[in-house]
């Protein structure tokens, strides 16, 4: 008996059709198995990247923080390596220009030939010239802080975090002449004041979200200043 369960189990010819067939099957099992993971790791990704484009995570730039972060970053260059001269400048003018695209309009732009004392450009990026670091008057604008914004070039819209670095610029400049508690009055250019449904000479709200042409500004119900 014994003799026989040794062929038995010895024997790999008995059935070699049965042994074949639960080997293939083995082997189909595991493809299976391997084929549904991977779809499953698809349909996963799939579903991410789905959510991620109809309910895309906002970035709260507004929030008190990120304010305090680009705060710091302006009375930096604001205050940094120049005597200001708290006598001289009494209001803030906004202007909205686009960045120059011509040769001509690019070497007029060189630091030493700008007509602005601060820039802000789309990405919120803080600028001085040489000409706020001399305190001289730009734009035959007596009394008059001159602060260029760079809007977008879609529509001159000017976003929610372009407009933080503005504030920033205006509280940090406010600061530096001795205003803590209350800002310079801010008001745009005449060149730009009718394209954002703001009247002529008026005094800027800091308050305001964005600004677009052609549509009354979108204030929001608290000031972070």
């Amino acid at each position: 008996m014994k003799k026989v369960a040794r062929r038995w189990r010895g024997s790999s010819c008995l059935f070699p059709s049965y042994y074949s067939l639960f080997q293939g099957d083995h082997v189909d099992n595991r493809n299976r198995m391997i084929k549904s993971l991977v779809c499953l790791a698809m349909a996963m990704t799939g579903t991410s990247v789905f959510l991620g484009w109809i309910c895309p995570s906002t970035y709260v730039s507004s929030s008190p923080l990120a304010f305090a972060d680009i705060l710091e970053d302006a009375e930096r260059i604001v205050s940094r390596g120049v005597q200001v001269d708290e006598s001289r400048w009494l209001n803030i003018e906004l202007f909205v220009e686009s960045p120059p695209t011509s040769a001509g309009a690019m070497l007029a732009a060189l630091p030493d030939n700008h007509d602005w004392h601060f820039q802000v450009d789309l990405a919120c990026a803080l600028a001085r010239s040489k000409d706020w670091e001399r305190q001289d008057l730009v734009g035959n604008k007596s009394e008059t802080i001159r602060i260029r914004v760079i809007p977008d070039g879609a529509g001159g819209v000017i976003p929610v975090d372009q407009w933080l670095g503005v504030r920033a610029l205006v509280t940090a400049i406010s600061r530096s002449v001795g205003l803590m508690d209350e800002l310079l009055p801010v008001r745009f250019a005449e060149s730009t004041y009718h394209a954002y449904g703001v009247e002529a000479g008026a005094a800027i709200n800091l308050t305001a979200v964005s600004l677009v042409p052609g549509r009354a500004p979108e204030w929001a119900e608290e000031s972070l200043n």
